[in-house]
């Protein structure tokens, strides 16, 4: 990374000084605008050169550009404004105008329009990297303004700069929230004069990985939060106005906040660039290879249960295409994204991943496929057809065109449909491979606006091999950039709208609320929050009773939110509403009025499936009330009893009866006379996973007492699902010998079920759970060798719900039988499970008894407990266990224990300094100058690295390297021999530390509020209870170990650089 950036600083360099000599000769720097079209014959400059002659700034600018970028483009040049207007191809009921060009916008990402319509455009002059340590940030924010009125912009400010990476802007009190990570900013021009002078950073702590995944896509909700991508990246948030409060993680998540309420939490996504939301508030998201997923689940429902491990909150909805639909460009792929193609699908076939998957069509194709979806947005204008109201548009910066999707309802969710006329082509598309379509907006004219960055390469370097870079400038068209607006077809000619709401009265800014273009909607509700004016309530109320439309009274029940001034009979009627949406949002609303509760629990058959999904969320947050908690349990059973089959509405439901499992199944089986449906038994299990959880024993024993008496769950499957969801919930929990009343009589025909999945389900919860007779059957049949080694095995895992008193006696006639080695195993496992110190002595005794691939289960038996680890040490020192055991991965497990006392004296015993990495680099550079051999390294690379970086059984653990050959010979060798000093934040090994003493590590492969779930190579994912966990720290060593040099020559090296680099792989020249 060090090194691309060094030579994207020397490219920039270069073009400064080619540029500050222009100057000096009279060419100012917006001459070189005229550049790419004044070339091109029959074609005339847009833009004149101001301050010298027209053929002086062509002659010299000629040079400029032969010298440098132009004698190493493959592909067209740039289109002057005009010319890429015809190079438009558009659905035929519209036309596209132009708005804004260089020289006064380049590089936009966003335009937004604040509340006098003027027009701000985020420029993101940094892209692809960062400025170097020590150079200013090039970022900034622009005021575009259109003096004469003839809808194009003639006059541009520098209203902010020296931004970082800006992506995103909001109006807000006057000035603009700006999304520049690490922070938020806060930018007000306060004397008039069109530049920003105050700037604060509101909130902090973003993190600063790649542009592209920054936090970013400011947009105001109609419920007065304020909504922000962060494409699911590490931060701890701090508010500035707030110092007080807790930082906020939004690790995996996305961000919202409430600058009226001083409110800032973690939301549900995670979005990468692109957050639409359409008139009722719906959150639509964009992530590069998938174009549109609908966030169903708000986060601050899912953080009520802390023990329901829930799945992801957001469903991808295209119907033409998942997890990436099919594009029709017209444009074909630039050479460098061919070439990588082709490298990657020979590496496909060389680690035959064609038995494991199909080729990503996103990554392993050239085009045809999303690859760089963008900015999706949900017109809420008035000028087009109605046909296209709710129409989600998401560009392709890839590709270079628009796509187009209705979004039609279903279910609780959404369907995203091509139009019926763009079955086989785009909604736009341009002929023009420069045209880089990265966001929309809705505006106050009613149209739909087009952010058109217009590079010659969007793409970040290090995704680019590195031979394809030597012919690549990745800031070329750095001075360029334009924003279009399309238009009806038959509109007349477009003139600037300047809404001027300012100074707008608030009485007109409440009627502005039944306004029919949604910009005019949300920016007078947002003024409306800002000025807290009132005097202007009983005109709200009204609006919310009798407005003209449902959308007007939503705004008004909304900024009367925001007022505070909303009352408990105004929700009321607006339950009552035909139009689905508005009591979908009443509902919601409803959670602050406890009187309502009975209200809500009455519309369980609403005809609209989102109005019951939302109940099924809000009337956990009325549960909290005692006094009417048994009619909300008997809503919630209904709701349960009908949508089981949808994981939504599970998890929507559990999220609401965190504390309430037993009532609610019992509500459930009063309700029903059958729990067949598909889904209910998952159901079934997911709330008992909650149940055994939670390490009740009276809930647990009351589940148990249902499942062994009703009739209704008789059946092996229900059975099998609330015993093996009861197991689940008791292993997360970490329940040992747990006291559960009467668990011998219950449990018992369980356990002897002629149902083999019954009988295992049971046994794996018997052995969470303190049995006698159970333990005392489970000795026996441990040692039974007649017994087949599968039922062996089940029982001496149940052994481990016995005292270590009488079972260690069990388990020593195990180890000195020598059982075959998966029954061995089975023991070390059930027998490391006891938190005495006895078992680091008995496993250490009996070491010299126990073959290879036993001792690897005794080291990790004996490294996972920290109270182990001194006894490990010990016997390494004294001799009892060979030094030469210590594989590296688990030598690195000592040398970087979190203790520093037990890492310190493990460098002692095994004789290690700390590692200079720098000295190892320094050691094996010669193997740079070495000629590699691809077809060894590949034998390498499947010894060394395959396990933990190819998703051969559907999981992996390390990065992708499908895109590693994009770095140089020096950038692997520093990767392989220092892994650790840069580590993608995906795959940063964290160290857990639960209560019990027990270690625990791997990389983060899922999280919810409640739980942490940790991924190794060697091992099934691992679920942790958040409330068990005592340390967690991101231990700020890669899983991939320092020392691989010690297995590998220095050949070696050279042929695994050369494999990785694609040598045997054959691009064309």
């Amino acid at each position: 990374m060090a090194i691309a950036r060094k030579k994207a600083e020397s490219r920039k360099q270069k073009a400064e000084g080619r540029k500050q000599k222009a100057e000096s000769r009279g060419i100012p720097p917006s001459a070189f605008c005229l550049l790419p079209s004044a070339f091109r014959l029959g074609s005339a400059p847009l833009l004149p050169c101001p301050s010298a002659p027209l053929l002086r700034c062509l002659l010299l600018a000629a040079l400029c550009l032969l010298s440098s970028t132009c004698s190493r483009r493959q592909g067209p040049g740039p289109l002057s404004p005009e010319e890429a207007l015809r190079s438009f191809h558009l659905s035929g009921d519209f036309r596209i105008e132009l708005f804004a060009a260089e020289p006064y916008v380049v590089d936009p990402v966003e335009v937004v329009f604040d509340e006098e319509g003027r027009a701000f455009a985020a420029e993101m002059r940094d892209y692809p990297e960062d400025p170097p340590p020590g150079k200013p940030p090039r970022s900034r924010i622009r005021l575009l303004e259109d003096t004469d009125g003839d809808g194009r912009v003639d006059r541009s400010t520098i209203f902010a700069d020296n931004l970082l990476e800006a992506t995103s802007m909001l109006p807000w009190k006057g000035g603009l929230l700006v999304t520049a990570a690490p922070d938020i900013l806060y930018l007000k021009d306060t004397d008039g004069d069109g530049k920003a002078d105050l700037r604060q950073a509101v909130f902090t702590g973003f993190a600063l990985v790649n542009p592209e995944s920054r936090i970013t896509n400011l947009r105001f909700g109609i419920d007065n939060w304020i909504y922000a991508s962060n494409n699911g990246q590490r931060g701890s948030i701090t508010f500035a106005e707030r110092p007080e409060a807790p930082a906020v993680s939004v690790l995996g998540a996305d961000f919202r906040f409430r600058l009226d309420r001083g409110l800032f939490e973690a939301e549900s996504g995670p979005t990468q660039f692109g957050q639409a939301m359409d008139d009722w508030g719906h959150r639509f998201i964009t992530e590069n290879t998938v174009h549109v997923r609908h966030v169903i689940l708000p986060r601050r429902y899912m953080i009520r249960n802390p023990f329901l491990p829930a799945g992801p909150p957001a469903e991808d909805i295209s119907d033409h295409g998942r997890p990436s639909a099919r594009i029709f460009p017209l444009t074909g792929p630039q050479h460098w994204r061919e070439v990588r193609t082709e490298m990657r699908q020979q590496r496909y076939r060389e680690n035959k991943l064609e038995q494991v998957r199909p080729l990503n069509p996103s990554t392993e194709m050239a085009s045809g496929y999303f690859s760089g979806a963008s900015g999706g947005t949900v017109y809420c204008g008035d000028t087009f057809q109605e046909k296209c109201r709710g129409n989600l548009f998401t560009g392709d910066v890839s590709a270079n065109l628009v796509h187009r999707d209705i979004l039609r309802a279903d279910g609780i969710s959404f369907v995203a449909s091509r139009p019926p006329e763009e079955q086989e082509r785009e909604f736009l598309a341009s002929t023009d491979s420069w045209f880089r379509p990265c966001s929309f907006a809705n505006a106050p004219d009613g149209n739909l606006y087009v952010v058109d960055m217009y590079r010659e390469f969007i793409e970040t370097p290090e995704s680019v091999p590195e031979e394809l870079k030597k012919d690549m400038n990745f800031y070329s068209g750095d001075t360029l950039g334009r924003i279009y607006r399309i238009v009806p077809r038959d509109a007349p000619p477009s003139r600037a709208v300047r809404p001027n709401l300012r100074k707008a009265g608030s009485e007109d800014l409440v009627r502005l609320l039944s306004h029919p273009n949604g910009w005019w909607r949300l920016t007078a509700q947002r003024l409306l929050i800002e000025r807290q004016d009132r005097s202007v309530i009983p005109s709200l109320k009204n609006m919310a009773l009798a407005g003209g439309s449902a959308q007007a009274r939503l705004h008004a029940l909304y900024a009367l939110e925001g007022m505070s001034a909303l009352e408990p009979s105004l929700v009321a009627s607006a339950l009552q509403n035909p139009e689905a949406g508005l009591r979908e949002h009443a509902v919601r609303l409803a959670e602050d009025f406890p009187q309502l509760a009975d209200t809500l629990a009455g519309m369980v058959d609403d005809p609209s499936p989102r109005v019951e999904f939302q109940l099924a969320l809000s009337l956990g947050e009325l549960l909290r009330d005692r006094a009417g908690a048994d009619r909300i349990l008997r809503a919630l059973a209904v709701l349960a009893a009908k949508h089981g089959e949808s994981r939504f509405f599970r998890t929507a439901i559990l999220s609401s009866t965190p504390n309430h499992c037993v009532p609610l199944l019992r509500a459930i089986l009063s309700q029903t006379s059958s729990f067949q449906k598909d889904g209910n038994a998952q159901f079934l299990k997911e709330l008992a996973l909650v149940a055994g959880a939670r390490k009740d024993a009276n809930d647990i024993a009351s589940l148990l007492e249902l499942m062994h008496g009703s009739r209704i769950l008789a059946s092996e499957n229900l059975q099998e699902a609330g015993l093996s969801g009861l197991a689940s919930g008791l292993k997360i929990a970490g329940a040992v010998r747990l006291k559960i009343p009467s668990a011998d009589r219950l449990l018992k025909s369980s356990l002897t079920s002629r149902s083999e999945k019954v009988q295992a389900a049971a046994r794996s919860l018997a052995r969470h759970l303190e049995l006698r007779e159970f333990v005392t059957l489970a000795a026996g049949e441990a040692l039974d060798t007649r017994l087949p080694a599968e039922r062996r095995a089940m029982a001496i895992d149940s052994l481990g719900g016995g005292t270590f008193e009488e079972v260690s006696p069990v388990f020593r006639k195990l180890f000195s039988s020598q059982p075959d080695p998966a029954l061995l195993k089975a023991a070390l496992q059930s027998f490391s499970s006891f938190d005495r110190k006895e078992v680091s002595e008995e496993l250490i005794s009996r070491w010299n008894g126990f073959g290879p691939a036993v001792r690897v289960e005794v080291l990790d038996a004996l490294l996972s407990h920290r109270d182990r680890v001194p006894a490990l040490l010990d016997a390494v020192e004294s001799g009892r266990i060979e030094r030469g055991a210590l594989d590296l991965p688990r030598r690195e497990k000592l040398l970087r224990n979190p203790d520093f006392k037990i890492s310190a004296r493990a460098r002692q015993i095994l004789r290690e300094e700390p590692s200079d990495r720098t000295q190892v680099l320094q050691a094996y550079r010669p193997a740079l100058d070495l000629a590699g051999d691809a077809v060894k390294g590949n034998v390498i690379f499947e010894k060394n690295c395959a396990i933990c970086h190819l998703a051969r059984k559907g999981r992996r653990v390390g990065p992708d390297l499908s895109g590693v050959s994009s770095k140089t010979k020096a950038q692997l060798l520093e990767d392989i021999l220092n892994p650790s000093k840069s580590i993608q934040a995906a795959y940063t090994n964290y160290v857990v530390i639960t209560r019990d003493g027990v270690i625990h590590d791997g990389l983060v492969a899922a999280e919810t509020p409640g739980t942490l779930t940790l991924r190794r190579s060697d091992s099934e994912d691992e679920i942790l209870l958040r409330s068990n966990v005592a340390e967690i720290r991101a231990s700020g060593v890669s899983l991939m170990p320092d020392g691989l040099e010690q297995n590998m020559s220095k050949n070696d090296l050279a042929d695994l650089i050369s494999y990785l680099q694609g040598a045997n792989l054959r691009p064309h020249p």
